[in-house]
């Protein structure tokens, strides 16, 4: 290999990608999280930002590295140079419901990363959702509204949860790329607990 360990090791990022992904690219090296996977890339960001290589499975035995490792480096330099943000959901809906919807609420945020790039991956970067949660004093639904954010917001009744999950599949299948779709099902966390809702 042209680069050391170390670097190699620097350069280690993990995102969160939507199942059909890793069915159309077996060989990848990925980790099943929820309906998704996390999925790990080599990318330098200063010298060639866009270009991404995606890890295989083979490159365990080329770098002598087991997926723990990979995954202990990649959740440091992922967290690291793409650090998690929250802004209000209502701003992000504006362009799908009328804002007087009461299906909106007042305490609902979208997360991504500073660089809006894979950012729905920040559901993983510890503490993130659980600072919210103690916040609300509730569980917390998520929708992956793509890969690059997610929509958060307290729990409610479940005709929200219908809204939800129809906003979810109008988003996927007119506002989506296919390689932007990271779910159709609708996530709950509470307290360092994440579960697919049905």
């Amino acid at each position: 290999n042209h680069l050391d360990s170390f670097t190699f090791s620097k350069h280690l990022f993990y995102a969160l990608v939507p199942t059909q992904f890793i069915q159309s690219h077996p060989y990848l090296l990925s980790l099943p999280f929820l309906d998704c996977q996390i999925a790990f890339f080599f990318q330098d960001f200063l010298q060639n930002p866009n270009e991404l290589l995606w890890l295989k499975q083979t490159d365990l035995d080329n770098w002598n590295m087991t997926l723990s490792e990979i995954f202990s480096f990649a959740s440091v330099n992922t967290q690291k140079t793409c650090p998690h943000f929250l802004s209000k959901l209502q701003d992000f809906l504006h362009p799908f419901v009328d804002k007087a919807t009461n299906c909106i609420q007042e305490h609902s945020y979208l997360l991504s990363n500073y660089r809006y790039y894979y950012g729905a991956t920040s559901l993983l970067y510890p503490n993130v959702l659980l600072s919210l949660q103690k916040i609300y004093q509730s569980v917390l639904w998520i929708i992956p509204s793509s890969v690059h954010e997610v929509l958060i917001m307290p729990e409610s009744d479940h005709q929200t949860f219908l809204f939800y999950q129809d906003l979810l599949r109008q988003m996927n299948q007119k506002t989506l790329l296919s390689n932007e779709r990271l779910s159709y099902s609708l996530f709950q966390y509470d307290f360092n607990h994440f579960s697919v809702m049905t």
